[in-house]
Formats: structure tokens, sequence, C-alpha cells
């Protein structure tokens, strides 16, 4: 992706607008999705037992009496059901934004083939655009796993979202996950943008300029999953990655386009506002995440994975 395309300086208004459009999806997951994704692997491997009745990923999901369904809450663009689907689970992927679900409708073709290309093509998922608090009433009691890769946590009602991936799991068995960043200390990636906006323009008011989301402590997510009902709750962390882009340009673009709240604060400021906002961010992400050869920039956050059972008298 050329990081010095015109797009790298577009202004948006609405927040809203920006992540309903396509733009922003292509964004999102050329840039946001290769760090996130690659905690998918390790937060599913307790979902993958070989014992399992997990389809085969070239098997006909029609063939299995007893087919894995997996619940995707705020699947984005897609990792959650693209590694799910390849491991051979039927996914059901869910996005408040239905330019996410489009796409996510699009790899999956990609993967298997058009609509009646494949026998698998597109029996084994179901995509649907509905906001992750308040899920389909058909779904309940139906999921073998639900999970909820860095989505939950933004949710403005967790506790809520959270009620509702309870209600949609099958009793004894249905198992569920979701993945929390750490605190402050424990992210030092997401911490360069706010200190940024911090420095350039104290007069803005700054809650809003990134993501709300709950803290993924081990006694904030216990408690927020024994609330929701959940039993056997366990969280294993912390989970350590690291953020990885080829330059201190592409470190400011990967959150200046791929952030709603970020790309409504940035439209406030006037245009040396910006371009100040922009020099910030760099010098910051050169100062704690720079110092390579090839110019890259490469900072470690951390991240939580919050397991639970539904017990089988909810």
């Amino acid at each position: 992706m050329d990081d010095a395309s015109p797009k790298a300086t577009m202004k948006v208004e609405s927040s809203w607008e920006t992540f309903l459009s396509s733009t922003f999806v292509s964004e999102y997951e050329a840039r946001v999705e290769p760090f996130t994704g690659s905690f998918v692997e390790e937060m599913l491997q307790p979902f993958m037992d070989p014992a399992s009745s997990v389809v085969a990923a070239d098997e006909d999901c029609s063939k299995k009496k007893q087919p894995q369904l997996l619940l995707d809450v705020g699947c984005g663009s897609g990792s959650v059901t693209v590694f799910a689907s390849e491991a051979g689970f039927r996914v059901s992927a869910t996005d408040i934004s239905p330019a996410m679900v489009d796409r996510v409708r699009q790899r999956h073709t990609e993967m298997y083939g058009q609509e009646g290309g494949s026998s698998n093509s597109n029996m084994c998922l179901e995509a649907v655009a509905v906001d992750g608090q308040e899920l389909l009433p058909s779904w309940t009691d139906r999921f073998d796993y639900a999970v909820g890769a860095f989505s939950v946590i933004f949710f403005p009602d967790v506790a809520k979202g959270l009620r509702e991936i309870h209600r949609c799991i099958t009793p004894s068995t249905g198992r569920m996950v979701i993945s929390a960043w750490g605190n402050a200390e424990e992210t030092p990636a997401f911490q360069v943008f706010p200190d940024a906006l911090r420095s350039v323009a104290p007069e803005l008011p700054h809650k809003h300029s990134t993501p709300k989301r709950i803290t993924g402590s081990p006694s904030i997510l216990t408690k927020l999953l024994e609330e929701a009902g959940f039993v056997d709750v366990h969280i294993e962390g912390p989970i350590t990655r690291t953020l990885h882009v080829a330059s201190k340009e592409a470190f400011y673009n990967r959150f200046a386009l791929t952030s709603p709240n970020t790309i409504a604060t940035i439209s406030k400021l006037s245009p040396d506002g910006v371009v100040a906002l922009k020099r910030k961010v760099m010098e910051l992400a050169e100062e704690r995440g720079g110092g390579y050869e090839d110019g890259s920039i490469q900072i470690p956050s951390k991240a939580y994975f919050a397991y639970g059972t539904k017990p089988s008298s909810a």
C-alpha cells in the first residue's frame, strides 16, 4: 500500500460514515488485521480438539451429523472467520458494519469458490450485519463456540454483549473466548497517538480521540465473565505480539486511517494542526519503536484471552 496516496490525508466528518465505507474496510484489513490476526490461532487453540466433530476443510458440511458451530462476534474484516473456516468450523460471522460483513462474505467466496461452485462454498458461512449487543433471537442455545477478537471490549455495553454471547452458546458445553488489550503500560503502541494529540492539540477533548474499551486485566475480565453467567472462567496472558510497520509514516497511517474516532478527531484540526500531529506521531513512534536499519517501527503490546463456559442450568 502506498502511504503517500491521497487517502493518507483524507478528512472525514462522520466517524460512523467512515466505519461503513468500503475504503475504511480495505484500510483496516491491510493495516490492522495483520497485527490483531496474529493472536487468532493461539486464542482458538483450546477449541481445536482433534477428537471433536470439526469438519475437514474439504468436506461438505451437510455430511457431518454434528458440525461445530462457531459464532464470530464483531468479525471485522474476517481474521477469525477465515482461520476458523479453514480449520473446518461452520461459522456465523457478525459485525455492526455491513461493509465488514460484505468483505467477510467476499473472502469466504475467494476461499471456496463462487456460490454453487463448491460443495461447501456458502453452506459453511452465515454472515449477518447485526449489533453484537443484540444478536438474533433465533440463535439462543445454538453455538458450540463464540469468539470476540478485540471486538466485545469496544462495545458501549460490554456486559450486554457478553450476556448475548452467553444466550447464544449451548448450555453445559458451549464455550467462549474474548481477547482484550492490556493496560496503558502493556500497550505502548496504542499510546503514541493519544500522547501526540495531547502534545499538539491540548485544547481538544481527548476522551473521544481514541476508541473507548475495557482494560484487559485478569481481575476485570474474570468479573465481567462471571457476572454474565459464565463458569470455569480462566484468563490466559499476557500474550505479547509486536506491532511491526514499515515506516514512521506507515505507523501514523495505521491509526489515522483505521480508527473512526481518531479520524473524526483529526477532522477537527486545521491543516497545520494535522501536519503537526503527523510529525509528532512519527517522532514518538521513532523514539519508542525505531532504530532499525530498515526504517521500520516495532513496538510490542500485550493482550489477554478470557475463556468461559455456559453452565447447564443457564
